[in-house]
C-alpha cells in the first residue's frame, strides 16, 4: 500500500513540474515582449508562486482517476496496473500539450486566457485558421508532438513505483487499510483543489497584478478551459450586484427608448421615436450603406490622435467629406459581438456570444430589419464564410433578404486565408450600387470588411510590417471605392454609415484606447460635415441612422439617437472576458470581474452604474 500512495503522490508532483517547467516556460518563451511590457526575473518568481496553487488544483484534478484506478486494483488486482496508467498520462499528455501550446499561440492574437472560447471554432477548422500561414501551423504541430512525447514521459516516471500485485483479494483488514488511505487521498486531494475558504478556487487565485499579462502568464489554462466550460449559461443568475429597484433607479434615463420597465428603467416622457433635434441627412428615404471595417482602432487614424497614418484615405474622407464623431468606442472585442453593437445596438457580454444562441438572435431587433419595414430592399456582403460562427442565421434573423459571402465568387477570387480579398468585394458592392440605381428602389447592404486581419495576406506592398500593410490595403481599398462612388449619380442619395466592429489590441484589452474606433457618416445624402466631439457608443448607431430617418427605434431599447433631446447621459460600455470598461463625462474605469477589483479609474458611480448595466443586459438576454 505504501508503493500505491507513494505512486499516487508522485503522480501529483510530476503534474505540477510539467505545469512549472514545460506550460508556463513556453508560455512566456512565445509571448515575451508582448505588447512591450518588460519581465524582470522578481516577475518571473510572482507568477510561478501566484499560480502554483491553481497548477496544484490542476494536477489533483488530474490525480482523480489515478486514485480510484489504484483504489480498484488494491481491493481487485485483475488488471496490469501499470499500462492502464500509462493509457491515462498518454491521454493527460495529449490535453496538457494542447492546452498549453493552444495558449501560447492564441494569446499574442486574443489577448485573453484559453477559455471555453476555443470551443466555438472547433467546428470550423478552416475559419479557425485562417489567421495563421502553414508554416506557422507546422511548427505548432511538431511543437505539439514534442511536448505529447516530452510530458507523456514523465507522467510514466511515476508508474516505476508500481509492482505487479498477486491476483488475489486483500484480507477484510487491509482492504479496510487500503479504503481509509484512498479516502484520506481523496479529501487530500479535495483541500488542493477547493482549498480551505469560505469560497471556493476561481482563476482569479491567481491574480495578483495591474498588469494583467501577468495574471495571465500565472493562470493555468487547463484550469481556465475547463472552469469556463462548465459554468452554466444561467443567465438570470449571472452579475446579481443590486436589487431590481435599486438597478433600475442606476440606470434611469441612461436608456430611454425602453418601454419594459421589468428591463430597463422608463421614461414615458422621453418615449418618442422621432424626436431627432438635429437632422444631418437632405432626404428621409436615402439609399443606406453600412460599411463595418475589421479591426481598424482609432491608433491607425491621425485625427484619432493614432500613431502611425496607416489609414490615410479614411482619416481624409471622415475629416473632410463627413459628418464623424471624435470620441466613438466599441462596445465589444471580437468581430460577432461587435456586428451584434453596430447592427443591433445590443451590447457585447462579457462571458458569452450571443450569436451562437439561435433562438435569442432571433428576439434581437435589427436595423436591415427595421429598413425592410419601411420598404427597403436588404442585403449583406461578407467576403468570408458567413457559416462561421452563426454570421448566417443572425444576419437572415435580423432583416437581411439576401447573403453574399465567398460562395458568391469565383474560387480564384477567394485568394485570402478568410476568402475574399477587400478590393474584389469594394468592386462588386460599387457595382451593385451602380445596378441598383437604375431600378429606383430603396436599398440598404450591410458590408463587413475581412482583409484587416491576420495573417494580413493581401495583394498590396506599402509597409514591411504585415499588419500595418494589411490595414493600409483595406485603407486603400475604401479610399479608391469613395473617390470612384462620389462621381456617379447614385452617390446624391446615398447615406454611408461607417464604424469599427472593434478596436485593434496593439495594447492590451484593458487598456483605456482599446475600444477608441472611428464612427462617421458620409455620401451624397450628409448635408451637414464636421467634427462631433461627443462621447458615443458603437450601440448608439442603429438608433441614430433610424433617427435622421424619422423611423421606429423602440425596440432598440439600448441603441440611443446621439441628436436627439433625450440623449442626455453620454456614455459607453466596452466588455471583454472577465472584464469591462465604462466611460461617461467623467472618466473611464475599468473593472476586472474575476477579481471583482477596479483595474484603473476607480470611481464608484461608474462602477455602480456599469454593474446595473450588466445586470439588466443579463436580465433581459435569460428572459429572449
Amino acid at each position: 500500500m505504501r508503493r500505491l500512495c507513494s505512486f499516487l503522490l508522485a503522480h501529483f508532483a510530476l503534474c505540477i513540474l510539467c505545469f512549472l517547467c514545460i506550460q508556463k516556460p513556453l508560455f512566456l518563451i512565445c509571448n515575451w515582449g508582448y505588447r512591450d511590457i518588460p519581465v524582470t526575473f522578481r516577475d518571473i518568481v510572482d507568477i510561478y508562486t501566484h499560480g502554483l496553487t491553481i497548477d496544484a488544483a490542476t494536477a489533483a484534478y488530474m490525480t482523480i482517476v489515478p486514485i480510484l484506478m489504484v483504489w480498484v486494483y488494491a481491493l481487485r488486482p485483475c488488471f496490469n496496473i501499470k499500462a492502464w496508467m500509462k493509457a491515462y498520462d498518454a491521454l493527460m499528455a495529449i490535453v496538457i500539450a494542447l492546452a498549453a501550446v493552444a495558449d501560447a499561440s492564441l494569446y499574442s492574437f486574443w489577448g485573453f486566457k484559453l477559455d471555453k472560447v476555443v470551443f466555438q471554432f472547433i467546428d470550423d477548422p478552416k475559419n479557425a485558421f485562417a489567421s495563421v500561414s502553414t508554416g506557422y501551423l507546422v511548427v505548432r504541430l511538431l511543437l505539439l508532438i514534442l511536448l505529447v512525447v516530452v510530458i507523456w514521459y514523465v507522467l510514466c516516471l511515476a508508474t516505476r513505483l508500481l509492482k505487479k500485485a498477486r491476483k488475489r483479494k486483500p484480507s477484510f483488514l487491509k482492504a479496510v487499510a487500503v479504503s481509509a488511505a484512498m479516502l484520506l487521498l481523496f479529501v487530500g486531494d479535495f483541500v488542493v483543489i477547493r482549498g480551505l475558504k469560505t469560497r471556493p478556487k476561481t482563476p482569479a487565485t491567481a491574480y495578483y497584478s495591474s498588469t494583467y499579462y501577468f495574471n495571465h502568464a500565472a493562470l493555468n489554462p487547463l484550469y481556465n478551459l475547463f472552469y469556463t466550460s462548465f459554468k452554466k449559461d444561467d443567465f438570470g443568475n449571472q452579475f446579481r450586484y443590486m436589487s431590481d429597484e435599486e438597478r433600475r433607479e442606476a440606470i434611469s434615463g441612461l436608456f430611454p427608448m425602453s418601454s419594459d420597465s421589468s428591463v430597463v428603467a422608463s421614461d414615458s416622457s422621453m418615449a418618442a421615436v422621432k424626436d431627432s433635434s438635429e437632422i444631418i441627412v437632405k432626404t428621409q428615404r436615402p439609399n443606406v450603406l453600412l460599411i463595418v471595417m475589421e479591426g481598424m482602432g482609432a491608433r491607425f487614424l491621425e485625427s484619432l490622435g493614432g500613431g502611425r497614418p496607416v489609414a490615410k484615405n479614411i482619416n481624409d474622407i471622415m475629416q473632410h467629406q463627413s459628418y464623424w464623431f471624435s470620441s466613438a468606442y466599441a462596445g465589444s472585442f471580437q468581430t460577432d459581438r461587435g456586428v451584434i453593437c453596430a447592427m443591433s445596438g445590443f451590447p457585447g457580454l462579457p462571458t458569452v456570444s450571443i450569436m451562437l444562441y439561435t433562438r435569442k438572435v432571433r428576439s434581437l431587433p435589427g436595423l436591415a430589419k427595421s429598413l425592410k419595414a419601411e420598404g427597403y430592399e436588404t442585403q449583406m456582403l461578407y467576403g468570408g464564410d458567413m457559416t462561421y460562427l452563426n454570421f448566417a442565421d443572425y444576419f437572415l434573423a435580423t432583416g437581411y433578404d439576401k447573403l453574399l459571402s465567398e460562395n458568391a465568387f469565383t474560387k480564384e477570387e477567394r485568394s485570402a486565408k478568410w476568402g475574399v480579398p477587400d478590393h474584389i468585394t469594394f468592386q462588386w458592392l460599387y457595382d451593385d450600387i451602380q445596378k441598383r440605381e437604375q431600378t429606383g428602389k430603396p436599398w440598404f447592404t450591410g458590408f463587413l470588411t475581412l482583409s484587416s486581419h491576420h495573417p494580413f495576406d493581401v495583394p498590396y506592398h506599402k509597409y514591411d510590417i504585415p499588419l500595418e500593410n494589411g490595414f493600409a490595403y483595406t485603407d486603400s481599398c475604401f479610399g479608391d471605392f469613395i473617390h470612384r462612388l462620389e462621381q456617379t449619380p447614385a452617390w446624391d442619395n446615398l447615406l454611408i454609415a461607417c464604424v469599427a466592429d472593434h478596436g485593434y489590441n496593439y495594447s492590451v484589452l484593458e487598456d483605456p484606447e482599446f475600444p477608441h474606433i472611428p464612427m462617421f457618416f458620409t455620401g451624397g445624402a450628409v448635408s451637414r460635415l464636421g467634427r462631433d466631439d461627443r462621447l458615443v457608443c458603437q450601440t448608439d448607431l442603429p438608433a441614430t441612422i433610424l433617427g435622421q430617418l424619422g423611423i421606429a427605434h423602440e425596440d432598440f431599447i439600448y441603441s440611443r439617437d446621439v441628436f436627439s433631446r433625450t440623449y442626455r447621459h453620454p456614455s459607453a460600455l466596452l466588455t471583454y472576458p472577465n472584464g469591462f470598461q465604462y466611460r461617461d463625462s467623467t472618466g473611464v474605469t475599468v473593472y476586472d470581474i474575476l477579481t471583482d477589483k477596479v483595474v484603473s479609474g476607480p470611481d464608484q458611480q461608474r462602477e455602480h452604474t456599469a454593474k446595473a448595466i450588466l445586470q439588466t443586459l443579463y436580465d433581459d438576454i435569460d428572459k429572449r
